[in-house]
């Protein structure tokens, strides 16, 4: 009956229920089973399938026109964006019921394993060896067999460079994730050189003194010389006045006013910011020794790395060491309905507060379209410190 109220035209859309062969099985009919099954907890489509032939609710949703596994499978993977949409669809239902309170709207990031070993991820070398490796040995067979066989076809290659798991696929999309990692690396590199170019040009302006935190991209070397100069250019410039005024003065026949003052160099400020200067000259003197230290024992800089499993996955910290998976968002209302779901690949979630706002307040949006209620506003968004930050504290929305 739920299914019956969604709109499932896009399952239709691609359905051959007529033509040459056996008919085709009604779309509503094998999305009935896979909603069925996911409310229950049943995932897989082998499962799905035994079930037609034993539990009666499945086999009256199939009508005991049992469907095969393989067709399940397609089904779900030839409609997974549409499958994604019924979730708001589902939303949709329950809210012209009455149901979907949204006074306060928690949401919370958590880490799911990804079917993939960590001994699986590779860097961006050890990828391209392993890709020369397979096109080289692939190659050297097809010599030998061409050799042996001449222009017959021959047997087929060794089971090891039949390449039907798609590992020369997967080897690619490794490197292309490592290239866009690059590139997104060096996209935040600019953006931080940038920043910290215009934070030192303002700090070194003697007319606009500046305060608060400094950039990470900027070193205190280079912002405590800044700050020196700047504060020895305004000191310097009260000094030449002062020496102006005087020759004015005694151009006209008058004692200068006031006492001269003293050598900009010598003045407590100058004098200050120079040994700011000096110290953090010495400290980063002594953290690059310490580095190069590091480094020689063989922890330089990490590389990016591709998992040659599942390249879309990514290596993330969480209080029980490292996992190899996705951070997965999820979001729901004060009667626990599932508003915003997505996975992510961000190892924290303080950059999934923008995303999620703009979903739940799009979803909140559509709702309140679609059935006339007044009441679908949300009231209070409701996150742990995971999601803090100034960026994040000063989004407008809830």
């Amino acid at each position: 009956e739920a299914v019956g109220q969604l709109d499932t035209t896009a399952f239709h859309a691609r359905a051959k229920l007529g033509g040459v062969g056996r008919r085709g099985y009604h779309p509503d009919m094998l999305l009935t089973l896979l909603v069925y099954a996911m409310a229950h907890g049943v995932r897989s489509s082998r499962q799905i399938e035994r079930l037609c032939h034993t539990d009666v609710a499945f086999r009256i949703i199939c009508a005991g026109d049992i469907p095969d596994h393989t067709v399940l499978a397609r089904f779900r993977q030839d409609h997974e964006t549409a499958l994604a949409g019924l979730l708001t669809e589902t939303l949709l239902l329950a809210a012209r019921m009455g149901m979907v309170r949204l006074g306060v709207v928690a949401f919370d990031g958590t880490k799911i394993a990804a079917n993939a070993a960590r001994t699986a991820n590779r860097g961006e070398d050890s990828l391209r060896r392993l890709a020369e490796k397979h096109l080289a040995e692939t190659a050297a067979t097809d010599a030998a067999e061409d050799a042996e066989h001449g222009s017959d076809r021959g047997d087929e290659l060794p089971p090891d460079l039949r390449d039907r798991s798609g590992r020369r696929r997967r080897i690619q999309h490794a490197l292309d994730e490592i290239a866009a990692q690059k590139a997104a690396a060096q996209a935040r590199d600019d953006a931080a050189r940038r920043q910290a170019e215009d934070y030192l040009r303002r700090l070194a302006d003697p007319d606009t003194p500046i305060t608060g935190p400094r950039p990470k991209a900027v070193s205190a070397v280079d912002a405590a010389r800044a700050r020196w100069q700047a504060e020895r250019a305004r000191l310097q410039r009260r000094h030449d006045a002062w020496h102006e005024r005087a020759e004015q003065a005694r151009a006209a026949g008058r004692r200068p006013k006031g006492r001269a003052p003293i050598p900009v160099d010598e003045h407590c400020r100058v004098r200050a910011a120079r040994t700011t200067y000096d110290n953090a000259l010495t400290a980063a003197a002594a953290a690059a020794e310490a580095s190069n230290t590091k480094t020689s024992s063989g922890n330089s800089r990490k590389q990016p790395q591709a998992n040659l499993s599942d390249p879309d996955s990514r290596l993330l910290k969480t209080r029980n060491g490292y996992l190899q998976g996705y951070n997965c968002q999820t979001a729901v209302s004060e009667d626990h309905f599932i508003l915003h779901a997505d996975a992510t690949q961000d190892p924290n979630d303080v950059r999934q507060l923008d995303a999620t706002t703009t979903a739940l307040t799009s979803t909140a949006t559509r709702l309140a379209d679609h059935t006339g209620r007044t009441d679908l506003t949300i009231g209070v968004m409701l996150g742990d410190a995971g999601y803090d930050s100034d960026h994040n504290l000063t989004l407008p929305g809830p």
